[in-house]
C-alpha cells in the first residue's frame, strides 16, 4: 500500500472540512502511515492463510426448492391478523 504524503493529507483534510496546524499535519501523516502499514501487514497475513471455500464444506450448498404452503394454517396461530397478513403494533409513528 502506498503511504500518505503531505499533499494527500491536505486533500483529506479539505474534504473532511478540517483545519490542521503544521504540527498536526506531521503527526497525522505519521499516524496514518502507521495505520496503512498495519493494514498492509494484515493483508499479507490473510493472503497466506488457507482459503476456506465451499469445496471444504459442501453441506452448505443445496438446491433451491419451491414449497407451496397454505398461509391460512399459519394465520390461525396468529394472535392478531388482518386479511391474509399478521397484524402487529406499529413501531414507528
Amino acid at each position: 500500500m502506498a503511504l500518505i504524503n503531505q499533499e494527500e493529507l491536505n486533500a483529506i483534510a479539505r474534504l473532511s472540512a478540517l483545519s490542521l496546524t503544521d504540527e498536526e499535519r506531521i503527526i497525522f501523516t505519521e499516524e496514518l502511515n502507521v495505520i496503512i502499514e498495519y493494514a498492509s501487514s494484515l493483508q499479507h497475513i490473510a493472503a497466506q492463510l488457507p482459503q476456506q471455500g465451499s469445496a471444504e464444506r459442501p453441506y452448505l450448498l443445496r438446491e433451491d426448492t419451491v414449497v407451496i404452503s397454505d398461509s391460512n394454517v399459519i394465520l390461525t396461530q396468529a394472535p392478531q391478523k388482518q386479511d391474509r397478513y399478521f397484524a402487529v403494533p406499529p413501531i414507528l409513528e
